[in-house]
């Protein structure tokens, strides 16, 4: 069967669509939690009306595994939120070493992975995972 003109790109929006949406989503009610993302990966804090999709790490400061270094630097994840009570901007840029209570509730990236090794190349931005504590304020 021959598919009419532009049905191949219709298709591949499509199937885009249905990927983009079909991420995985974890729901959560009860605080304390720790929720391990992978880029793409969602978490819904359902009883405040957000979800915050974690996109990626945006810089990677810190020292490399076998390095000597006189700071341990961070990792600047960035976070999209949507929902009802979602703030305007719709985006939340969390530092590895330090908790963010802008939504009501403590976020804080208890580790994330991979971690940098001395004279390789960094992970893609989209290889990251963050295991991120929400708790209550």
């Amino acid at each position: 069967m021959k598919l009419p003109a532009g049905a191949g790109a219709l298709v591949a929006v499509v199937a885009a669509v249905v990927v983009a949406c079909s991420s995985p989503t974890t729901s959560v009610n009860d605080l304390p939690v720790l929720v391990d993302l992978a880029a793409g990966n969602r978490v819904s804090l359902v009883d405040r009306g957000i979800t915050l999709r974690f996109d990626s790490v945006v810089t990677d400061s810190r020292c490399p595994m076998g390095a000597l270094c006189i700071w341990a630097g961070q990792a600047i994840l960035s976070f999209t939120l949507t929902g009802p009570n979602a703030p305007a901007g719709g985006r939340l840029l969390l530092a590895s070493d330090r908790p963010d209570s802008s939504l009501g509730v403590v976020l804080s990236a208890e580790e994330v992975t991979p971690y940098l090794q001395i004279n390789l190349p960094p992970p893609d931005h989209r290889a990251y995972r963050v295991q991120l504590r929400i708790s209550a304020r």
